[in-house]
């Protein structure tokens, strides 16, 4: 399974993509100059992780970006945030351990339990 990561600091990209690369996923991450970068979105991801807080881009940009591809959106927010973005598939609350987030994103990328939140 394909995984981007869009943060806006890398040392919290960097462990999230480590804790998905120990499950056996492929992560790749993008952060800072990165989030705008043509090639951020030429891989066909699967779940693409995207923190709240990343001011570059928002899920419906990420969706927008992401044209036909058919990956799923995580969006990463802060407890008390409830503005869930239409294009967000899922929603994982800070704090959060690694074990709920790799099993989110399993299931996610799986194609199981559709996560789809719409408001």
């Amino acid at each position: 399974m394909r995984v981007l990561i869009v943060h806006d600091d890398a040392e919290h990209a960097g462990m999230i993509a480590e804790a998905l690369r120990q499950e056996g996923l492929i992560a790749h991450v993008a952060y800072g100059r990165d989030i705008e970068a043509p090639f951020t979105f030429t891989h066909d991801y699967d779940v693409i992780v995207l923190d709240r807080d990343t001011p570059a881009l928002t899920a419906e940009a990420a969706r927008r970006r992401l044209g036909s591809l058919r990956a799923r959106i995580l969006l990463i927010a802060s407890a008390g945030d409830d503005d869930l973005p239409v294009a967000a598939d899922a929603r994982l609350t800070k704090p959060f351990t690694f074990s709920e987030l790799v099993e989110r994103v399993c299931a996610l990328g799986a194609g199981g339990e559709h996560y789809k939140l719409v408001l």
